[in-house]
């Protein structure tokens, strides 16, 4: 549920504010409140109040200890580090290899160039990095990437006509810190 103001608008009713609650539940789930109730006199510049916990925290919590998402994938995902809140989640224990090396964090349009798919991935350390394109059975037909790169997390941009491809359903495999990811694709 998102925020609510704390005034009534015209139609008496509230509008969409910045603070709310957030409710986890689920077995093994932390008890109790996390953050402060907010002072309703203590109110921001557009009349809503104050909060201590960002919606943010949570996620990067569920993300890192109960997902076993590296902290690097999560701060590229979030947009930037957010401290997690302990005892909200148990701490995952993930299989050897699982989430450890390397992760395809999926594909979006451009926002700015629409014929163009923004591919993302993340690597933990330094090694070969592969990105091909295939057909539907699993057989290679273009390699979009395939270079040394640095630890870190990426964005490769690909634009389908480019690489004269007709428009369908495809498949992507990124191969890197000895892991293979695949993913379905359409354009």
């Amino acid at each position: 549920e998102f925020g609510r103001t704390i005034f009534e608008n015209g139609s008496e009713g509230t509008d969409h504010g910045t603070g709310g609650p957030m409710l986890i539940f689920g077995e093994e789930i932390g008890q109790g409140f996390h953050g402060t109730h907010p002072n309703l006199r203590d109110v921001d510049q557009y009349g809503d109040p104050l909060f201590d916990v960002d919606f943010r925290q949570v996620y990067a919590t569920v993300l890192q200890d109960w997902l076993c998402v590296p902290s690097e994938v999560s701060d590229f995902t979030l947009g930037q580090p957010f401290d997690k809140i302990d005892g909200i989640v148990p701490t995952g224990n993930p299989p050897v290899g699982a989430n450890d090396n390397a992760a395809l964090l999926g594909h979006n349009t451009s926002p700015d160039k629409p014929k163009v798919i923004q591919i993302k991935f993340s690597i933990r350390q330094r090694g070969p990095v592969r990105l091909q394109l295939m057909d539907k059975a699993g057989q290679p037909i273009r390699t979009l990437l395939n270079e040394f790169r640095e630890a870190g997390s990426y964005i490769f941009e690909f634009e389908p006509r480019k690489y004269y491809l007709q428009a369908g359903s495809y498949l992507y495999r990124l191969d890197a810190g000895g892991q293979r990811f695949v993913q379905n694709i359409v354009f």
